[in-house]
């Protein structure tokens, strides 16, 4: 199968389904369809309105990594309706497809950070004159 050079809307939702695999028939997703604001969302977070503009392999890569992240928030909004509960005796555990929901959506988030030209990590030192919680002598200890 040859490396998409390009992507139209619908070519896109059709990734993002593709990306969601069994959890998209779960949630009853059809494609395209079921992805048009996951697919607006994409092209907002990538700085542009007009899919036809991106080309190049990093610009696909990048496009890529950021539709799979909103296929799988959509996803996890989703499936945030299903809960654990208990009735008639029986015991009903269907968080699980949302926890593993919401740990797929972490690690496709982070690996999509490298995109985002908003995050960043800033460092600075930081010195404490005075420690409330350090006694230096016997007079200052706190009664």
């Amino acid at each position: 199968m040859p490396v998409p050079t390009s992507y139209t809307e619908t070519t896109l939702a059709d990734f993002m389904h593709d990306a969601l695999g069994n959890v998209a028939g779960a949630l009853g997703y059809s494609s395209p369809t079921s992805y048009s604001e996951a697919v607006n969302d994409t092209l907002l977070a990538y700085g542009t309105d007009d899919i036809s503009t991106i080309s190049g392999q990093a610009n696909i890569i990048k496009l890529r990594a950021l539709s799979k992240v909103f296929a799988w928030r959509k996803a996890v909004g989703d499936l945030s309706s299903r809960y654990k509960f208990s009735a008639d005796g029986g015991s009903y555990e269907r968080q699980q497809m949302f926890e593993n929901a919401k740990a797929t959506l972490a690690m496709l988030e982070e690996a999509a950070l490298v995109y985002d030209t908003n995050y960043a990590v800033i460092t600075r030192k930081v010195d404490h004159i005075h420690d409330p919680y350090q006694v230096r002598n016997l007079d200052e200890r706190p009664l």
